[in-house]
């Protein structure tokens, strides 16, 4: 840990992403799209997320 309180959105996001692309995946009977789809969702949302954060 590099000692400060700072979140990497990214990842955080990636990691939700891609779970809830196994889930619509499993859903779709397509888990290779879900996955793909779920974490670049989730990568898209936390740039933004990070961008937002550094505005502030």
């Amino acid at each position: 840990m590099n000692g400060t309180n700072e979140t990497n959105y990214t990842g955080v996001f990636l990691t939700i992403g891609a779970g809830i692309g196994v889930s619509f995946g499993i859903l779709f009977d397509n888990l290779a799209i879900g996955i793909s789809l779920g974490a670049g969702l989730g990568i898209v949302i936390g740039a933004v997320v990070e961008s937002a954060k550094k505005k502030k």
